[in-house]
Formats: structure tokens, sequence, C-alpha cells
């Protein structure tokens, strides 16, 4: 019964190094991955290839604006009312869901570091914001509309990618 005992707890033992250094591995493993990631140019927050953004809203239609050149995207009404009134900085009298957004990224201390706009297929672009809190990061897919009235209500940085402007963006200079 004894010896039981014993060789349970061995097994144990042996068990527990052995995740042990199986985690280690993995951590190495990942580690010198990220290292590597990293070494080619890449970085989670890379903006490379991006322009920063202004915004302008005239009828439906945007306008992403970086120096001289513009992409101009005709949108439904209420998504350019939206847009307008951030820009404004107008509320209704009842808070609209970007507003109440605003409120919760507040509350929660969630930072909202910044919006991409990443690509266009077919005719239809896509964009991410890049949320953060003390310990997680967020890469929310968000249709653009969206995306760009959260950061203007939350004052963060609009980007475009820079194929985006040059293939779709015309010249307004």
């Amino acid at each position: 019964m004894v010896k039981k005992k014993i060789n349970k707890k061995r097994f144990i033992y042996i068990f527990a190094i052995l995740i042990l250094i199986i985690g280690i591995s993995l951590i190495i493993y990942m580690n010198s991955n990220f290292i590597e990631f990293q070494d080619q140019g890449h970085s989670l927050f890379s903006l490379e290839d991006y322009s920063r953004i202004d915004v302008g809203v005239r009828d439906n239609n945007i306008m992403l604006k970086s120096n001289c050149k513009a992409i101009i995207v005709t949108i439904p009404e209420d998504r350019s009312l939206s847009i307008e009134s951030a820009l404004r900085n107008l509320t209704d009298i009842r808070p609209s869901i970007y507003e109440s957004t605003k409120e919760i990224v507040n509350y929660f201390d969630i930072e909202l570091v910044y919006v991409k706009i990443e690509k266009m297929e077919n005719n239809i672009y896509y964009s991410k914001a890049i949320l953060s809190t003390k310990d997680k990061i967020l890469n929310l897919d968000m249709r653009p509309s969206d995306a760009i009235v959260l950061a203007i209500r939350l004052n963060k940085p609009i980007y475009i990618n820079n194929y985006l402007l040059d293939n779709f963006g015309t010249n307004v200079c």
C-alpha cells in the first residue's frame, strides 16, 4: 500500500514536470515566432502603408482625405447623418448607439487606439477598430461608417490603406 502511494506521488510529480517542460517549450516557441514576426518588420500595431485621413460629409457622400488624395463614397443617408453629427459634436434628445458605445468604452476604461480602413472587396470597404484595455487587445471588424463615427466621437485617428488611396482616390488639390 505504501509502495502504491509512492508510485502515485512519483507519477504526479513526473506528470507535473512534463507539463511544465511542455509549457516552457511552447512559450519559447511562440516567443521565437513572435520575435521572427517582428524581425521581418511586422507589428501588431503597424501602420506601415497607411495614411491618416480627415473625414468630411456632403449630402450622402463621405470624403476620406489624406493630403491631396481623397476617396469619395456614397453611403446611406442615416450613416452620413451619423458621421455629420459626430463631426459637429451634436447629440440627439436620446443617445445614439455611438454615444452609448462611447459611454461604455469610457466607463470600462477601454481605449479605441485607432481605426484602419483596410481593403475593398466586391465594392465593399472593410475596416478594423483596434481596442485595448490594460491586458487585452481586440482587433474588431466593423463597417467603416460605424468605425468612423466611433473614432470621431472618441477623438481617435482614422487611417486608410495607401493602396486604396492610390487606386481609388482622386486628386483634390
